[in-house]
């Protein structure tokens, strides 16, 4: 564990992206950084678990570059200033279309040709290989049990009540008439692998071989007391196109139920 004021602490870095390229106007929030900047910078654990964490959230205070070359430049300080005083790095990053949460099991180094991104730019065929070596791998997983994750994370978000039908009755307009009350219901979360090829993948792929890169360099060099192994530890979550107030207060909610399931399974593990 990272070493803080509190010996005991999960900490986790969390970061996301800024403008929503190609399906909405680029003034738009993105409620993954809207998300990210609502989250505190500490949190107690709850009556879930007792062998909950206490947790701080360092939260990178720019959104990051919807653009390729702009997160290759991006990523590597953003992790190398950061992975020393935190346990975990959270990438969060928006899934037009898709109605639910999903974390992501691995990303892959190439494939990013296709979809230009806010700058109307690609990276060419090949041009990974250059980036990361003849050497680095063609997909990076996280080693978080991602599984145990969404497990704990289903838990977390069952005791909170979410009102998805806003007070109105299925089958009935405007709420009046005949009809039944909507069932209130958890959003819907899963563990998937399916990061995508556009700056979503490319980030978690950055991030993942940066913490590669600096696991080798200690591996090759003089051992350090106090050095952790980093390799896989980074996490990607894709939210909904969220919009307005009641839906970024859902979403709020989902993720800081994630981070305490990050917690809490990063504490079991080290067990």
């Amino acid at each position: 564990m990272a070493e803080t004021a509190d010996k005991t602490a999960f900490r986790i870095l969390v970061a996301g992206f800024g403008s929503v390229s190609h399906v909405q106007p680029r003034d738009l929030p993105n409620p993954a950084f809207e998300i990210i900047k609502r989250l505190p910078s500490t949190l107690s654990p709850t009556n879930t678990s007792h062998t909950q964490p206490n947790l701080e959230i360092v939260t990178h205070p720019d959104p990051l570059p919807s653009s390729y070359h702009g997160l290759l430049h991006t990523v590597p300080a953003l992790v190398r200033d950061n992975i020393e005083a935190v346990d975990l790095v959270l990438l969060i990053g928006v899934a037009v279309g898709q109605e639910y949460y999903s974390v992501e099991q691995s990303a892959r180094r190439d494939g990013y040709h296709e979809v230009p991104d806010l700058d109307r730019r690609t990276l060419a065929k090949g041009e990974g290989v250059e980036i990361w070596g003849r050497k680095s791998r063609e997909s990076l997983a996280t080693s978080v049990d991602l599984a145990a994750v969404v497990e704990a994370w289903h838990e977390e978000l069952a005791g909170v009540q979410y009102d998805q039908g806003k007070g109105k009755k299925v089958g009935s307009k405007n709420g009046e008439g005949p009809g039944r009350a909507r069932q209130q219901l958890p959003p819907e979360v899963r563990h998937t692998d399916d990061v995508g090829s556009y700056v979503c993948g490319l980030v978690y792929y950055a991030t993942l071989a940066e913490l590669v890169r600096i696991t080798e360099e200690r591996t090759t060099a003089e051992a350090t007391p106090g050095k952790k192994n980093v390799e896989g530890r980074a996490v990607f979550l894709h939210v909904p196109l969220l919009l307005g107030e009641e839906q970024l207060e859902m979403g709020y909610g989902v993720v800081m139920a994630l981070i305490k399931a990050l917690g809490m399974v990063d504490s079991n593990a080290a067990r």
